[in-house]
């Protein structure tokens, strides 16, 4: 009896049995996490969801000499949260963030949200300005209508778009690669992997200084993009603007970096067999001399590929901002 054939198939039938190998297999921490965050970039569509608020916070040393003071800045702080959702789509060049800030009491609670869409392929901004037609009367006639803020079409012609686009990915996964291993780690799986059904669970811990290391390789990379292109066609005064606005980015980048050296973030990453990136939880240690605490982002990901925007205005819920009437104080300021 020939058994050549069965023992052929065996190797088949594994991996039928147990789906493709995973593209983190067998990488070091930071080799996946760089994987996971360039992929992340890569295939930019999904929808999102998350919250941001504080565990604690505390002002200087002067406010914990006023304990009411002290009292007040840290229970705001732990009342007041920003929950986050949106979309983006890679294809359409589309984002939809809608944040609602909430301040929670026990006895007392507000909230406003504010729906925004930012379309890359005219360099719009749709607002929902809804939230404030309380105090600008003038909005109450278009309060069912989207204003859209648009970037100058001289403006938005000298942006490179596609091309930093296209070279973003690699910039953060270089970025990343320019700090210390030792801030990747790879952890057991926790209550947040299982609930979201994650295969691997990753952490980044890292400095402020290190931080700005990964900032700045990043906003050098795209800097040399939009001066490539700007060379390219012929207009190499964008790529001295570009120079000076990365300058002036740097700067501030390592001065902030630098007065926050006792600060910390660490990010618990959560990603799936094939790579993608289904959530995050992060906690920001803060220790200036203005300010220390605790806060803390989670953000989850989901619809990969499929995201769906929760509006979806025509031309006739959008008025442009240079049409929108203007309240009495505002026409004043501008003239």
């Amino acid at each position: 009896m020939n058994l050549r054939p069965a023992l052929a198939a065996l190797p088949l039938a594994a991996l039928l049995l147990t789906g493709c190998a995973s593209p983190l297999a067998g990488k070091p921490a930071d080799l996946a996490t760089r994987q996971v965050l360039r992929d992340n970039l890569q295939h930019a569509s999904y929808n999102f969801s998350g919250e941001l608020g504080f565990t604690s916070l505390h002002g200087s040393s002067a406010d914990d000499a006023k304990p009411q003071l002290a009292y007040t800045i840290n229970q705001v702080a732990r009342s007041t949260k920003v929950a986050i959702n949106g979309a983006l789509d890679q294809s359409s060049k589309r984002m939809e963030l809608i944040p609602s800030f909430r301040f929670e009491r026990r006895n007392m609670q507000a909230s406003i949200t504010l729906p925004l869409q930012l379309n890359l392929q005219d360099f719009s901004l749709l607002v929902d300005p809804s939230a404030f037609d309380l105090f600008v009367p003038e909005l109450y006639s278009e309060q069912t209508r989207f204003v859209r803020f648009k970037l100058p079409s001289d403006i938005a012609a000298r942006i490179p778009l596609d091309a930093m686009i296209k070279a973003l990915p690699g910039l953060v996964d270089e970025g990343y690669g320019t700090v210390d291993k030792q801030v990747f780690a790879l952890e057991p799986l926790d209550d947040t992997a299982r609930q979201l059904g994650a295969s691997y669970q990753l952490r980044i811990a890292m400095n402020p200084l290190q931080e700005s290391q990964v900032v700045v390789h990043i906003v050098d990379g795209l800097v040399k993009v939009i001066q490539q292109e700007a060379e390219r066609q012929g207009r190499p005064e964008d790529g001295k603007q570009a120079a000076s606005a990365s300058q002036l980015i740097r700067a501030l980048t390592q001065r902030s970096a630098a007065d926050m050296q006792a600060s910390r973030t660490v990010s618990h990453l959560y990603a799936n067999r094939q790579g993608q990136l289904l959530g995050m939880n992060q906690e920001i240690t803060l220790d200036t001399p203005q300010l220390r605490g605790l806060a803390y982002l989670h953000m989850r990901y989901s619809n990969h590929g499929k995201p769906v925007f929760a509006y979806q205005p025509a031309a006739a819920d959008i008025v442009d901002y240079d049409k929108l009437p203007k309240p009495q104080w505002l026409q004043d300021l501008t003239k």
